[in-house]
């Protein structure tokens, strides 16, 4: 028997993830997308110790372990190749219980999907706003129908419809630079050993690469470049990476060749300032909805993932979906999530900046910092990201 209906807004990792987690708790929860077909968006995304963790403990890790490439070390190289520091990511994954492993995005979309029964995400539903009530909420959808249940999780991604009903509109912060991402079918190189993830960092650039299944290498090009500065498609897009990427070390420029141009995906990178809070009386956020952060951390799905896990456990522990019983599940859920994902938002913003650093004395500060910095402080900045 259900212990109520939940409505959530998003069928991306967040909400099926919350999907997943709630339905583990006994409730009849259902993720309303507005795509006709699940897509995904992105090329690969790295899914570290702590979302590893999040994702046993809803029972839906075991495909996305079978689809990931572990990763035992974590890089960082100068722009002529020298490396600035090494941190043993799979010794720590170790001692914490759970790998850090790169998945395609397709890969992890499809390990939650088979985990949800076919009922639980309906496609083709845009959410538009939403009524609240003392004893419920409805879901307004663009062609005019409705949902009606007892809870709402907005997990409708950046630029959430459900987010700016509750919180009121606002615009998110460009964070100065775009990134452009592919995969190259079949490369291999003797700098890039599976299971090694390196970052180059420039001047107004880097460039990071992960090997994932089937021999592909997947890469993320990132730029500092005003928001006004518009794309250009194809193999313009190629060639405008390439300009910016020729004179770094090996392989950079070979891994940009060997990939297919129109396999390269652009996007401008924003985030939100940390929110007071996530919830209404019936309503709640989850994910970028929430907490939208720069990816330079590999945290956003992760956190997202995380979400739903905690969100799950603390509605499950309530008897009943009441606005008292609610509102204690959500300070709870805010209580354990605000300040991790309000810590990761702004520490992403400064590394994304110093990532993108174009003084050259800022660029030498930067790269000697990162080399000086002794191993075992970077492993315990680790464990400390990736515990929850």
């Amino acid at each position: 028997m259900s212990r109520g209906r939940v409505l959530v807004a998003g069928g991306g990792i967040g909400g099926l993830a919350t999907a997943i987690s709630l339905r583990q708790q006994g409730f009849d929860a259902v993720a309303f997308e507005q795509a006709h077909k699940l897509v995904a968006i992105g090329a690969a995304i790295g899914v570290q110790t702590n979302a590893v963790r999040a994702l046993r403990e809803i029972g839906a890790v075991d495909d996305v372990l079978r689809a990931g490439v572990p990763i035992e070390h974590y890089r960082y190289y100068s722009w002529r190749g020298h490396r600035l520091v090494s941190w043993p990511q799979g010794d720590i994954g170790r001692s914490i219980g759970e790998p850090t492993v790169v998945v395609h995005r397709a890969q992890l979309q499809q390990a939650l999907l088979d985990a949800l029964p076919e009922e639980a995400v309906r496609l083709g539903r845009t959410a538009v706003g939403y009524r609240e009530d003392e004893d419920g909420v409805t879901l307004l959808f663009e062609d005019g129908t409705e949902e009606r249940g007892e809870l709402l999780v907005g997990a409708d991604g950046l630029r959430s419809v459900i987010r700016g009903q509750l919180l009121g509109p606002a615009e998110p912060r460009y964070s100065g630079w775009v990134a452009l991402r592919g995969i190259a079918p079949s490369f291999s190189h003797p700098a890039v050993p599976i299971g090694i993830a390196r970052q180059t960092l420039g001047s107004g650039r880097s460039f990071g690469m992960w090997h994932i299944s089937d021999g592909r290498l997947y890469w993320v090009a990132t730029i500092a470049v005003p928001e006004t500065v518009r794309d250009v498609p194809g193999e313009a897009r190629k060639r405008w990476i390439l300009d910016r990427f020729r004179d770094a070390h090996a392989p950079v420029a070979e891994l940009i060749e060997a990939t297919p141009a129109d396999a390269i995906l652009r996007n401008e990178i924003h985030d939100r300032p940390p929110a007071p809070t996530w919830s209404g009386r019936r309503v709640t956020l989850l994910g970028d909805a929430a907490h939208p952060t720069t990816p330079v951390t590999g945290q956003g799905g992760g956190q997202a993932i995380i979400d739903a896990h905690v969100l799950g456990q603390e509605l499950g522990s309530r008897p009943e979906l009441t606005t008292t019983s609610l509102a204690e599940a959500f300070a709870a859920y805010e209580a354990r999530r605000r300040p991790v994902t309000s810590s990761i938002t702004e520490e992403a913003r400064r590394i994304g900046a110093m990532h993108h650093f174009t003084s050259p004395f800022l660029c030498l500060g930067r790269d000697l910092s990162l080399k000086l910095t002794p191993p075992r402080v970077w492993r315990r900045r680790m464990e400390d990201r990736l515990a929850f």
